[in-house]
């Protein structure tokens, strides 16, 4: 799982957080994302990345 991409819903269950919280780090420019038509894609090296960075949690290896 390197290279998979996700959308808002998926990245928000895995965070256990709302999809508007994962737009509003979209926009805030904290996760970075790209927009496919209407909807947002994120890679899962970027969700690993905003996590490294915004917390203390480090990808097992």
């Amino acid at each position: 799982m390197q290279n998979n991409v996700y959308t808002v819903k998926q990245v928000a269950k895995h965070l256990k957080v709302s999809d508007r919280t994962v737009i509003r780090l979209i926009h805030d420019k904290k996760l970075k994302a790209s927009k496919v038509g209407c909807s947002w894609r994120i890679l899962e090296k970027e969700i690993n990345k905003y996590l490294e960075s915004y917390t203390n949690y480090k990808k097992e290896a």
